[in-house]
């Protein structure tokens, strides 16, 4: 998930209710390509 409302809370509630991966916004691109680099090792593994 990647949202502009970046709080602790928005996170637990995302996590808890099915978000396999949080991203608040500012990002970088390094964040997000290892997110996807992890998304994929767990989607073939």
């Amino acid at each position: 998930m990647i949202t502009a409302h970046n709080s602790e809370t928005n996170k637990k509630r995302a996590l808890n209710n099915g978000a396999e991966y949080f991203i608040g916004k500012p990002f970088n691109t390094d964040e997000i390509s290892k997110i996807i680099d992890i998304a994929l090792h767990n989607y073939i593994h």
